[in-house]
Formats: structure tokens, C-alpha cells, sequence
């Protein structure tokens, strides 16, 4: 019920008033769906101005940017954490055909993101690798076409498989050629009792589609990515890169793999390194 949805906001608004680092995450993976939200949304916004909680908020948006989703992120405008992402996913034909899946048009994306642009809110294209069909090409294309529609910020996932999805069922597996290990889940581990218990993520590392070591560069590739739309690291200075007529995706190419005719200074090569080591140490099966 709302009443009980809006008692909920203003016990958490009384219990963590002035925590400026802990976010509200809203537990709703497409919020901004029901006619109700919006009524929700306001709600949140009208507790933190009165409360200073939460002065930051979490959450996943109705994928289809209907107006209500419109009116959700206007009303929460400043207080979202991420601003607003297009699941994209994938942009392969056979792709899409694949999972049953139709994404936003051309021109409903480049309206979407001139929309949040002129409110201030950042733009951010999620794609997920890993998907049957995907290659690497497809996949390294697919990110130039986020980078060229300027996109503030491009998260790429790797491909997971849970339990009841469709693409972890035995006959898709088959199909697909699907090649997985387990990951840990970030710091989710620890000793009870004198038994180990950890929570894992199971990950695609190759299909009939893609091979290991295209998941390995995929890897090194997303990651420089995270590290640019993320943490900001030198977004500016990538962003730059347009304007002098250079290839981002041809840079990164060539920072990643460096040639074996010139010297380069240790460090840089320990880098790169340990990023490879590290990315087949996390894996296990």
C-alpha cells in the first residue's frame, strides 16, 4: 500500500538523517512503470529536503523511457546517483533475435539523451557481453556507436547466468556453445565457523561466437572504460580525442597492446600485467 511505501521513506528518513554517503536504493528494477511512482518519487524528494535523507538515490528505470519515467527522473533530479541509463544491451540482429528483445530506436535514443542533457542529468548506456551471437567485432562497434552518440557514461557488463533465466537452461547452454567460471562477488566471503562461504557470480567466458581471449581483451577494454566513465579518470582528456580526429577505441587498442619494437617504460608494461594476471586469477571453475 502507499501509505506503508511512504512510512517506510520517513522511518529510513528519521533513522539515517544527515548520512550524506548512504544512498537509498529503491528495489525496483522498473521503477517509474506504475502511475504510482511518480506520487513515490515526490515523496522521496519532499522527505530530503525536509530530512537530509536521502541526499542520494539508487535505481533502475522503467527500460521503455515512457513520460512516467520522465516524470520519476525529474522529480528525483539531483538526488539520483546514476542519472539515466539505456539498457542497451546489445545491438546485433541476430542478437536480439536470439533473446527476444527489441531496444529503443535510433532516434528515440538520440531524444532521450538530448532530453536529460537539457535538464542536466547524465546519460549512461549499459551493454551487456557475452550474449549469443555477440562476437567481438560486433560488440567493440556496438561501444563506438555509445561513444559516438555522446553518452556521458558506458557501463559494460559481462553476461551472468542465474538460476531460471532462460539462457542458463541445459538446451540454450548447448546451443550456444556456452563456456562459463565462477567469479566472486565483490568482498562477499568469509570464514563461519571454520567453513568457507562465499557468494559467486557464474560468467560467459566464451561461446560458439567468441573465444576466451576475445573475453580477455573485452575484459581489459572494459575495464579502461569503467575507469574513464566511472571514476572520470581522464574523461576529458578522452573526450578530447574527438576533436582531433582520433579513434578512442584505436587508442585504447594500442595502449592495450603494446608493440614489441619499441622500449616502454617498466611500469607501464608491470600494468598491463597485472591486469591480465588478474583477470584470469578471478575466475574459477
Amino acid at each position: 500500500p502507499l501509505d506503508q511505501v511512504k512510512e517506510e521513506i520517513s522511518f529510513l528518513s528519521q533513522k539515517y538523517r544527515g548520512e550524506k554517503n548512504l544512498p537509498l536504493f529503491v528495489a525496483d528494477l522498473n521503477f517509474g512503470i506504475f502511475k504510482r511512482d511518480i506520487e513515490i518519487a515526490r515523496f522521496i524528494r519532499e522527505t530530503s529536503l525536509a530530512s537530509e535523507y536521502p541526499t542520494c538515490v539508487d535505481m533502475y528505470t522503467d527500460k521503455g523511457f515512457s513520460p512516467r519515467t520522465r516524470a520519476v527522473m525529474e522529480e528525483l533530479n539531483g538526488l539520483q546517483s546514476s542519472g539515466l541509463i539505456i539498457a542497451l544491451q546489445s545491438e546485433n540482429e541476430k542478437t536480439l533475435k536470439s533473446i527476444k528483445r527489441r531496444n529503443l530506436g535510433e532516434k528515440e535514443i538520440a531524444e532521450t539523451i538530448l532530453w536529460a542533457r537539457a535538464r542536466g542529468i547524465e546519460s549512461g548506456a549499459q551493454i551487456i557481453f557475452g550474449l549469443p551471437d555477440e562476437t567481438k567485432k560486433s560488440f567493440v562497434d556496438m561501444l563506438k556507436r555509445a561513444w559516438d552518440r555522446k553518452f556521458d557514461d558506458i557501463y559494460v557488463e559481462n553476461l551472468l547466468l542465474f538460476n531460471g533465466s532462460v539462457l542458463n537452461r541445459a538446451a540454450e547452454r548447448r546451443g550456444n556453445g556456452t563456456v562459463t567460471r565462477f567469479r566472486s562477488l565483490s568482498s562477499s566471503y568469509m570464514d563461519i565457523d571454520g567453513c568457507f562461504a562465499a557468494e559467486t557470480s557464474e560468467v560467459v567466458v566464451a561461446s560458439d561466437s567468441f573465444s576466451f581471449d576475445d573475453y580477455l581483451a573485452l575484459r581489459r577494454l572494459s575495464f579502461m572504460l569503467f575507469a574513464i566513465s566511472g571514476p572520470g579518470f581522464y574523461k576529458m582528456f578522452f573526450r578530447g580525442l574527438d576533436g582531433l580526429g582520433v579513434d578512442c577505441f584505436n587508442f585504447l587498442d594500442n595502449f592495450l597492446s603494446p608493440t614489441a619494437d619499441h622500449q616502454w617504460p617498466q611500469e607501464y608494461l608491470n600494468f598491463l600485467a597485472d591486469l591480465d594476471r588478474t583477470f584470469r586469477s578471478e575466475l574459477y571453475k
